[in-house]
């Protein structure tokens, strides 16, 4: 009965996986299901990922369980970043903040921070982004998917809306990036 019951929360890829660790024996299920400690079905919030756990053990085969990669969890985002000090972060906000500040995957977060100074301190330590604003270098080129904005995002329409001056925008926000060759 308990295993009709928990059939609702799982998938069909859930259910291959679990019969097939357990010999397509529907028995073999429900007598590891009876196994568990009482606290296993103690009244709390259903978690899926907790029973394939405890039903699947090293087997489990969930593509994400593994959070390493994510930034820490931010309860209701981050609070917007107030531009005083350094006014060269105004133009990295309007274009870039969106995916770049508060962003789950910590490799997309670069430019998280609690202040201005931190902020662009990261920014300068992301050598990369000077190649993600060299549209001249790589526009046209098997680059140019790696040109910021990317070219379907609201910050590209609004960056390009303004003419050619986005173009001293984009001059600017790379002269904040040090080059490899500063002299």
């Amino acid at each position: 009965m308990v295993f009709m019951v928990l059939q609702v929360f799982f998938t069909d890829a859930d259910f291959k996986s679990i019969y097939k660790s357990y010999g397509y024996n529907i028995k073999n299920v429900i007598g590891k299901l009876k196994s568990l400690p009482d606290s296993f079905y103690d009244p709390k919030p259903f978690s899926r990922v907790a029973v394939m756990k405890a039903l699947l053990g090293d087997k489990l085969d969930y593509p994400y369980l593994d959070t390493s990669e994510m930034s820490p969890p931010i309860a209701s985002g981050i609070p917007p970043l107030a531009i005083k000090e350094f006014p060269e972060l105004k133009l990295y906000s309007e274009n870039c903040f969106a995916c770049h500040r508060g962003n789950p995957a910590k490799r997309l977060n670069f430019m998280i921070g609690d202040t201005e100074k931190d902020v662009l301190e990261n920014i300068k330590a992301k050598k990369e982004i000077r190649d993600a604003l060299d549209w001249e270098r790589y526009a046209g080129t098997d680059k140019e998917s790696k040109l910021m904005p990317p070219r379907d995002s609201v910050q590209y329409e609004t960056l390009t809306k303004k003419g050619e001056s986005y173009k001293d925008d984009i001059k600017a926000m790379r002269d904040v990036v040090p080059s490899l060759f500063e002299f």
